[in-house]
């Protein structure tokens, strides 16, 4: 916790310590998108960078708590970023969502790459640069276990999970969204990975309603609910028994579930507890056979604030 600003020379030590944390990421030429400075984890509670291809990103949480500007000439002299933005609550009423503190954004868009696999963002559209860095091991994952398999990717975004499961060979994946916006952004990204989409493999829909009503059996489903869905949903905001519920039954023999928790106040052992609990109240045995967390330029010291990541299949009874 910081209950008075930092020294210039205390604020410096603190950056260049996260800095050299991520040296491999720094030394990666496949990946030009992680987090160089994570909040709490990194001694800066309230302060977050992003290295966004050439931009840097700074996410200012706790308005005043830093010096910006020191933050800014600082990461000029480390990283030499063709562009610097600053994002943050400051700025939520606003519709660019931030300002840029130095250099000039040549276009709304930016491409990146993660894992060799390409991503264009735009990150002064909306609070979200249109990718969740944290994710970037369940995009990883996917390229491992979604050979020859149809997946199912609800709450999809802007469809790079998709991305990743056709990169390890899916052979298909169906995107369902509520936004859009998001599903034609999911487009442009398999576009950049010559990755080829049929129409209807966007879908616009509540994802809860079309689980309840879809027929078809898939060989993944990815369930990655945003922290709190509409409704009267006392002590499950995510809609955690009621999403199982409807998946389990949509997959094949040898299918899995994989699931995504991005929000505090529940465990991992509680939520992973009540996901089987979820499937047995349909008939479906589950079994966890994979368990993991976001990359460690996200880490910090409650490892239930971390996104955690968990994979399901069926075991006979």
């Amino acid at each position: 916790m910081i209950d008075q600003p930092l020294s210039s020379k205390a604020l410096e030590t603190l950056l260049a310590a996260a800095w050299q944390k991520r040296v491999d990421l720094h030394a990666d030429e496949t990946t030009s998108l992680y987090r160089l400075v994570h909040g709490f984890g990194d001694g800066l509670p309230g302060l977050n960078i992003d290295k966004v291809g050439d931009c840097a990103v700074i996410w200012e949480q706790r308005i005043d708590a830093y010096d910006i500007e020191a933050v800014s000439a600082w990461l000029k002299r480390e990283m030499a970023p063709s562009v610097i933005l600053h994002k943050g609550p400051r700025f939520r009423d606003q519709d660019a969502g931030g300002v840029c503190l130095h250099g000039e954004l040549k276009s709304e868009e930016l491409r990146v790459v993660e894992l060799g696999l390409h991503y264009s963002l735009e990150p002064l559209a909306a609070q979200n640069l249109g990718i969740f860095i944290d994710a970037r091991p369940v995009r990883e994952w996917l390229k491992r276990n979604s050979s020859g398999r149809q997946i199912l990717n609800t709450f999809a975004y802007t469809g790079s999970l998709g991305v990743a499961a056709l990169a390890g060979g899916a052979t298909g994946c169906v995107h369902v969204d509520l936004q859009r916006a998001q599903l034609q952004r999911a487009r442009i990204n398999h576009g950049l990975n010559d990755q080829t989409l049929d129409d209807r493999d966007l879908v616009r829909a509540d994802c809860l309603r079309l689980l309840a009503k879809t027929k078809r059996n898939y060989g993944g489903i990815i369930l990655d609910p945003p922290p709190s869905l509409p409704g009267k949903r006392k002590g499950d905001p995510q809609a955690w028994r009621n999403l199982v519920r409807r998946a389990a039954p949509l997959l094949a023999e040898d299918g899995w579930l994989l699931c995504l928790l991005n929000r505090r106040g529940l465990s991992r052992e509680h939520w992973q507890a009540r996901i089987i609990e979820a499937a047995a109240d349909v008939g479906i045995d589950f079994e966890l056979f994979y368990s993991a967390t976001s990359g460690e330029d996200f880490a910090e010291p409650d490892e239930d604030a971390r996104l955690r990541i968990a994979a399901f299949r069926r075991v006979e009874a």
